[in-house]
């Protein structure tokens, strides 16, 4: 006994403090492990939140750009041009629509002529396809060159000329300058204009167009005009950015003039009234 208190009294007081003790240790800790389980939890789900969010601004902004797209296409050709040449498209390249959810998207149209221009134009040839280059209005007797960098790719071009009635039409094919294609008995390019790969038509009379090709590979070609001279308009470039959002999407979309079709260039041309059909 100490102090009139049984030893055994203090003893069980003090065993009853530790268990106080450790119950709340474990308590805290549980409420630790609990609140870490719940951010991690709470931060994936943002997280997906955000991803449906961002993936049904992308589906919307990509939907509106194509919408203005085809509001714009319902228009004549001649207006378009008319817009694209001094810059005056206003409400007809603008479109916002109201989802039902009530947000607003909207998209913006820019319309540029393609070629008019004294630079280069790039185009894009492929195998299997026709490029079509647009030569009326260019000026009689001017050169126009065709040069490209890709190792492989020979080119072909059939050039139109003349006036209805009396059109002419002059085969070109060239391989470049480094081929393993010897015995298709193309010619041989040349480089120039920076490029690896050229060769020069003259415009002669009333040019009407080029038809270009490329054989073996594909890739990118450039249409050089001469010095001072401008390549006619090859087109109207047609630019729909969406918003919706934070999310932006681009639709590019080019009207062309009609061109002529796929078959054209396997037909038979009589080159003479009085002579046979030659190679």
């Amino acid at each position: 006994m100490l102090s009139g208190i049984p030893i055994n009294l203090i003893m069980k007081k003090s065993y009853f403090k530790n268990q106080d003790g450790q119950t709340l240790v474990v308590i805290f800790m549980l409420m630790v492990i609990a609140l870490t389980i719940g951010v991690a939890l709470a931060s994936r789900y943002i997280k997906t939140l955000h991803v449906l969010t961002e993936t049904d601004n992308s589906a919307r902004a990509l939907a509106v750009a194509e919408a203005a797209v085809e509001h714009i296409l319902l228009l004549p050709i001649s207006t378009l041009e008319d817009y694209a040449q001094n810059g005056t498209c206003t409400t007809d390249c603008y479109l916002e629509i109201t989802s039902a959810d009530g947000q607003v998207v909207s998209a913006t149209i820019e319309l540029s002529k393609l070629g008019n221009s004294t630079d280069p134009f790039v185009i894009d040839l492929a195998t299997d396809s026709t490029y079509q280059i647009n030569l009326v209005g260019y000026p009689d007797n001017q050169d126009v060159s065709v040069c490209w960098n890709t190792v492989d790719m020979s080119v072909t071009t059939i050039f139109i000329h003349g006036t209805t009635g009396g059109y002419s039409a002059d085969a070109y094919s060239y391989n470049p300058t480094t081929t393993s294609h010897s015995d298709n008995n193309f010619d041989i390019a040349a480089p120039s204009f920076g490029y690896a790969n050229c060769f020069t038509i003259n415009s002669q009379t009333d040019p009407a167009m080029l038809r270009i090709k490329a054989y073996y590979e594909e890739g990118p070609a450039v249409i050089v005009p001469s010095s001072g001279n401008a390549l006619p308009t090859q087109g109207i470039l047609i630019e729909s950015t969406g918003k919706a959002g934070a999310a932006e999407k681009k639709v590019v979309v080019i009207i062309t003039d009609p061109i002529l079709p796929q078959i054209f260039d396997y037909a038979l041309y009589q080159k003479s009234t009085t002579q046979p059909l030659s190679n």
